[in-house]
C-alpha cells in the first residue's frame, strides 16, 4: 500500500523528491530525524486517519529499526527514500516483530534510549582506562583501545593514526615534529595499518606548504612494507580554505588539495573509500569542513553492516545530526581549547563566541558517545596558534587501536 494522495503530493511538489522532505515537513523537534509521535501527526495533518496504516509506513521506512526515520540510515538499496520507493511498500511484517510494541509506547523508547547510552558510556569508560601518552622527542603519541559493536575478527587489532590541525608554518616546526615522530614510531616498531588526516595543514599562507612541508608528509610513506601499503587519507580544515582560517581565499583549498596529493594523501572529501583487510571491510567516509566548505554527509544505507568511520575537521559538519550507522568519528579544530583555567576560562568556549564552533554536539575534547553505537573523538592537534599550551590536552598525533566490545 503505498502512501496517501496527500503526502505523495507533497513529495512531487518539492524541489528534492527524497526522504529529506518529509523529515523537513514533519521533524517537528528540528533535530534532523522524525520519530513516531511526529510521523502520526504528520500524517493525520495531511488527511490520512487509519493509525494502522501510518504505523505501517513508519515501520517501514524505518530500515534499521531504531524508533526514529533518519535520512542518514534509513535508505534503501539506491541510497535514498523518494515517492517510488512507496509503491514497494509490504503490508506484511514478521508476527515476532517486537517493533509495534515499541512504537506506541513512548516510555519504552526512552528507556531503551537510556539504556543504549549507558551502555555506550560504559565503552567511553573502558576507552578512557587505555589512555597513554608517550613522548617523542618534539611531539607526542596518545594511543587508546576502542571498543567497536559487533568488530568482526578480522578487524581486530586494526590501528588508525591520526593527524589534526598539522598547522604549517614558515619556522617548519610540524614538518620536523613530524619526522620525531615517524622515527620514534618505527624504532618501537609501532606500523598503523591507516593514516588519517583531519584538516588545517597551513596556518596562514598556501606559500607555507612548502616543499619541507610536502617531505614532512611524504615521511609517512615509511610505514609502508612490501606485505602491505598504508593508505593515507585526508579531510580539509577552514585554515585550508585561506588566510588565518577567517575568510576563504579563491583557490587556496585548491592548492592544499594538490600539496597534499603530492605528498601521497588521497582526498576523501564528501566521498567514501572502502578497504579490505583478509577480506573484511572497512569504510572511511569524509565531510568537507563546515566553515567554508560544503560538507555532505554520507549515505550509509549499504554499509550499515560494516564499520564506518567518519573524518571530518569540525564535528559541527554533522548539524546535529548523527547516523547511527557510524562506529567511530574523527576530527579535530578545537586544539583542545589551548588555554584552560580550571572552570573560569576555556579556549572553546572563546572559539564558540567567534563564531568558529558551534558545538552541536555539547563535545568539546576527547571522546564521547553521540549514539549506542557512535563515539566521537576530538583530536587535541599536532601544533597550536600560541607559544604554549596550559591546562588542556598537549600537542601530538593518536594512535587508535580497535578491539571488541
Amino acid at each position: 500500500m503505498g502512501l496517501s494522495d496527500h503526502i505523495r503530493r507533497l513529495f512531487e511538489s518539492e524541489v528534492s523528491a527524497d526522504l529529506g522532505t518529509l523529515l523537513n515537513a514533519a521533524d517537528r523537534n528540528h533535530d534532523g530525524r522524525v520519530n513516531w509521535p511526529e510521523f502520526r501527526a504528520f500524517c493525520q495533518e495531511a488527511g490520512v486517519d487509519s493509525v494502522d496504516r501510518i504505523e505501517r509506513w513508519f515501520r517501514d521506512l524505518d530500515a534499521n529499526r531504531d524508533g526514529v526515520i533518519d535520512d542518514l540510515d534509513d535508505a534503501d538499496d539506491d541510497g535514498d527514500i523518494d515517492a517510488d520507493d512507496f509503491k514497494h511498500f509490504s503490508d506484511v511484517h514478521c508476527a515476532d516483530d517486537p517493533y509495534g510494541a515499541i512504537t506506541v509506547n513512548n516510555d519504552r523508547i526512552r528507556k531503551r534510549l537510556e539504556q543504549d547510552m549507558h551502555d555506550a558510556h560504559k565503552r567511553l569508560h573502558r576507552i578512557e582506562a587505555t589512555e597513554k601518552f608517550e613522548p617523542m622527542r618534539n611531539t607526542g603519541l596518545y594511543t587508546y583501545d576502542v571498543p567497536i559493536l559487533d568488530l568482526p575478527d578480522e578487524l581486530v587489532g586494526t590501528t588508525i593514526l591520526q593527524l589534526s590541525d598539522i598547522h604549517f608554518k614558515p619556522n617548519h616546526k610540524s614538518a620536523n615534529k613530524m619526522s620525531d615522530l615517524v622515527e620514534s614510531m618505527l624504532r618501537k616498531g609501532i606500523r598503523p595499518d591507516f593514516i588519517v588526516a583531519t584538516g588545517d595543514y597551513i596556518h596562514n599562507k598556501v606559500t607555507d606548504f612548502d616543499e619541507t612541508a610536502v617531505d614532512g608528509l611524504k615521511l609517512f610513506s615509511l610505514f609502508d612494507t612490501p606485505e602491505h601499503s598504508c593508505p593515507r587519507l585526508f579531510v580539509l580544515g577552514n585554515h585550508d580554505f585561506g588566510t588565518d582560517g577567517h575568510k576563504p581565499v579563491p583557490g587556496a583549498s585548491d592548492i592544499v588539495r594538490k600539496k597534499m596529493e603530492e605528498a601521497g594523501f588521497e582526498d576523501v572529501t564528501n566521498a567514501s573509500r572502502q578497504f579490505f583487510i583478509k577480506g573484511e571491510p572497512i569504510n572511511f567516509h569524509g565531510v568537507d569542513d563546515p566553515l567554508f566548505g560544503d560538507p555532505k554527509l554520507p549515505r550509509l544505507a549499504k554499509h550499515r553492516a560494516q564499520t564506518n568511520i567518519l573524518l571530518t575537521h569540525s564535528l559541527d559538519a554533522l548539524n546535529n545530526r548523527c547516523s547511527g550507522s557510524l562506529d567511530l568519528i574523527l576530527s579535530g579544530h578545537l586544539h583542545g581549547g589551548e588555554i584552560a583555567f580550571g572552570g573560569r576560562f576555556d579556549g572553546v568556549d572563546f572559539m564558540m563566541r567567534g563564531g568558529y564552533y558551534r558545538n552541536f554536539h555539547e563535545h568539546k575534547r576527547g571522546w564521547k558517545p553521540l549514539t549506542r553505537r557512535t563515539m566521537s573523538y576530538i583530536q587535541p592537534g599536532f601544533s597550536s596558534n600560541v607559544p604554549f599550551r596550559l591546562g588542556v590536552e598537549k600537542e601530538g598525533a593518536t594512535l587508535l587501536r580497535l578491539v571488541k566490545a
